[in-house]
């Protein structure tokens, strides 16, 4: 990922053959957007199907993280300069 190359971390889940996520997981992302925020990393969250996307929608995480339908848009916002 050429984001290493710039001397910036990111972390990007690729959600796309994922197809449900129990409430459990649900907090896990939660922790690892706490984890992020604690050392200044941007995440994203991209691939995800209905089901999936209804849950982080539930639980407000679509406010919390930037939620994209594919990985080339989750990258191209990652590698982002802002």
């Amino acid at each position: 990922f050429s984001a290493i190359e710039k001397n910036r971390l990111v972390v990007l889940f690729d959600l796309s053959e994922c197809k449900y996520v129990a409430s459990y997981g649900y907090a896990v992302f939660l922790r690892i957007r706490r984890m992020c925020n604690d050392f200044e990393l941007k995440l994203a969250i991209c691939g995800c199907n209905e089901m999936v996307k209804k849950g982080f929608l539930a639980v407000g995480f679509n406010k919390l993280t930037s939620m994209f339908n594919n990985h080339t848009e989750a990258r191209k916002y990652l590698l982002n300069n802002d």
